[in-house]
């Protein structure tokens, strides 16, 4: 039975999504979806282990009698989905970046959190440096080579950027049909008292700064071809 849906949003991890879904369950209620099982960023994990495997999983029931689904998902597993917006939002990667590495060094780490993401329990045992988090595969094709890899990105109708929801929320309330408020919600301030200074730290680094521009710079490309149209 072919699914149709009003919404799918692709949620990259640190780009201010929380305060999307936010407005999503406030709207959806029961009828939104949300998607974060696959794990996608993680070396581990089926979708990149063996995607041969991972397409073939029945992706569709979860969506009956839903109206929009939400989360950190590849879109393509959706492709045979209507939906009347498909929308994202993308941020400086390396901003994105230096917000997921000291997000994954905060004090909230537990056994379970970190047998998740192989990535994370790297970062986290081994106290990776930032441009040592930046050099790990899956961490430097963030956007190119994991969540919108193969990805056709012209399907997309709302590629937004993360400025935009600091700046302009109601605008993506428009885009996405997210009508209402949005809540702005930072988790790694909240977790990570301390997280302004770190980061201007690294930035004042200009040796560290330069090493993870090298090190993301096809995502780089990706974001500023991407958001600029």
């Amino acid at each position: 039975m072919p699914v149709t849906l009003d919404l799918i949003f692709v949620h990259v991890p640190k780009t201010g999504g929380i305060s999307v879904r936010q407005a999503a369950m406030r709207k959806y209620g029961p009828s939104l979806h949300l998607d974060y099982a696959d794990r996608i960023t993680n070396p581990e994990a089926l979708f990149n282990t063996d995607r041969s495997a991972y397409l073939q999983q029945d992706h569709l029931s979860s969506l009956q009698g839903k109206k929009a689904v939400y989360g950190h998902f590849w879109i393509g597993k959706y492709h045979n989905v209507r939906a009347m917006c498909r929308a994202t939002i993308l941020r400086d990667p390396v901003e994105r970046l230096v917000s997921n590495y000291f997000y994954w060094k905060s004090d909230t780490n537990t056994p379970q959190m970190l047998k998740a993401n192989a990535l994370r329990r790297k970062l986290v045992v081994e106290n990776l440096t930032i441009p040592e988090f930046a050099s790990l595969p899956n961490i430097r094709n963030f956007y190119h080579g994991c969540y919108f890899d193969g990805v056709d990105m012209g399907q997309f109708d709302a590629i937004k950027d993360y400025s935009t929801l600091r700046d302009n929320p109601e605008e993506i309330g428009r885009a996405t049909g997210l009508d209402g408020e949005f809540s702005r919600v930072n988790r790694t301030d909240l977790q990570l008292p301390d997280y302004h200074s770190l980061k201007d730290a690294f930035y004042a680094d200009a040796a560290a700064l330069s090493a993870v521009r090298a090190s993301l710079q096809e995502d780089i490309r990706f974001y500023e071809k991407w958001v600029h149209l």
